[in-house]
């Protein structure tokens, strides 16, 4: 018999030995944080990385996500589960979730089947839907996260569809209302933890839209922790692998990948379209040091370099003038108005957070009253648009899990589109844009899209 005890509960394990937690099991149980580690490096100069560690060493606990892996490593533990699993009447599944060759009722039955995990699903493989879903064959009271108010309504209107409306609610901006299930913001959540501590305790599954953003330490870490009568928990996202090295993190709350749904068999189930991918060389016509912070040299490089923003509105007009629509994605709110005011009179909307017309814009799009739409990072997840052409991707950065949600803004079907372009930019001025567009066009590439260079 193991001289260690891990006593199982729905949000933490806890180990009970007379011995040391020994070293192993700490390194398993941590990762190499790259983001502290270079800022550590760029303060210092010296390269010493950083080790987060997702063990209480004082409480002897760890996240009951991460649970499997310590499994895996450590069978010959003892394994005590003092969790009461609720007793489900599994409901038959509706309808809606047998469309595009069933392959959300596949990942439907896994979620029934793990009981906790990560759903990894390419954009357009319908996570509200499968929200939904779950929502209609499990007859207890459960949560569904978002952290964005047009995720957290399309997830509402999807869940009132097939649940249909007496069955469910809402914790968001000033709504509180939940009912069996509740489609709650996280910020609002986490700022109403004492007064909805009843309702809390009473829900026994929890699902997470956009799971990538929950990781230890964050509000959903807070709120899910406290939640301790949840057994189901599962996370949705289109990339959970995190770029700082803590996707460890991430499966804390969740758990670790139980279904994956990549764009190569979406691709061949007609669930997405073919990309295209065309990258237009941007020339070094910018001097940096070569020292300046990121900040500066995204400033300079991206957001207010003329030639640059000269490249995207060109590429706009020209899809314009032949009748087609663009999406634009920018970062930051000054780079929209840059780019915006190159377009002169060519007809276009802008959006960003604390757009006025943020709902209007996006209708005129999708009905083709407007045919150029420029959006700041509201745009960067969870949006539907079928109807989107071209996607101009004029933001840059690196991240996979960026890239893959910007791109996936055109993925979808509709009528008359076979494909969409997206439109990207190799920059030179400065060897960290320049990697950054080495990783973007790497990342491209391994996702199978068609690449192609333009000239301009």
């Amino acid at each position: 018999m193991s001289d260690f005890k891990v006593h199982i509960q729905n949000s933490w394990c806890y180990i009970k030995s007379d011995e040391a937690i020994p070293y192993e099991f700490l390194k398993v149980l941590s990762y190499v944080d790259k983001q502290q580690t270079f800022k550590a490096y760029s303060w210092s100069g010296r390269y010493e990385p950083i080790r987060k560690y997702l063990f209480n060493k004082k409480n002897k606990a760890f996240p009951t996500g991460l649970l499997p892996l310590v499994e895996v490593n450590f069978p010959d533990w003892d394994y005590i589960d003092e969790r009461k699993r609720p007793e489900v009447d599994w409901q038959p599944f509706p309808q809606e979730m047998e469309y595009k060759e069933g392959h959300q009722a596949v990942a439907l039955q896994k979620m029934i089947d793990m009981e906790r995990g990560t759903i990894e699903g390419i954009t357009a493989m319908g996570k509200s839907y499968l929200e939904a879903g779950f929502a209609s064959v499990f007859e207890h009271p459960l949560l569904i996260i978002s952290h964005r108010k047009e995720i957290a309504k399309n997830i509402l209107e999807k869940c009132q569809e097939i649940v249909g409306h007496d069955d469910v609610g809402v914790v968001f901006a000033n709504k509180i209302k939940p009912k069996r299930v509740t489609v709650g913001m996280i910020g609002s959540l986490t700022a109403r933890m004492d007064s909805l501590k009843g309702w809390m305790d009473s829900l026994q599954a929890i699902l997470v839209d956009e799971s990538h953003h929950c990781s230890v330490g964050s509000q959903y870490f807070t709120f899910m922790q406290a939640c301790k009568n949840a057994y189901f928990r599962f996370g949705l996202t289109a990339s959970p692998w995190r770029e700082q090295g803590d996707t460890l993190s991430v499966f804390a709350l969740t758990g670790p990948v139980i279904y994956t749904y990549p764009y190569a068999q979406a691709l061949n189930e007609g669930v997405v379209v073919p990309i295209e991918v065309y990258m237009s060389m941007v020339p070094a016509n910018i001097q940096m040091p070569i020292l300046d912070s990121f900040g500066t040299v995204y400033d300079k490089g991206v957001v207010h370099n003329d030639h640059r923003n000269n490249q995207v509105a060109k590429i706009v007009k020209h899809l314009y003038n032949k009748g087609e629509n663009s999406l634009v994605l920018v970062w930051k709110v000054e780079h929209g108005r840059n780019i915006s005011e190159m377009l002169g009179d060519t007809p276009h909307e802008y959006i960003h957070g604390t757009s006025p017309n943020r709902d209007s814009a996006k209708v005129a799009f999708e009905n083709g009253d407007n045919q150029v739409l420029i959006a700041s990072s509201i745009y960067d997840e969870g949006v539907d648009i079928e109807r989107v052409q071209n996607v101009i991707t004029a933001s840059g950065y690196k991240a996979p899990r960026l890239l893959i949600q910007r791109v996936g803004r055109g993925m979808r079907p509709s009528e008359g589109k076979d494909k969409c372009r997206v439109f990207d930019f190799f920059d030179t001025c400065h060897t960290m844009l320049q990697k950054h567009s080495q990783e973007r066009l790497k990342f491209y590439k391994k996702m199978g899209f068609k690449v192609a260079e333009l000239h301009l």
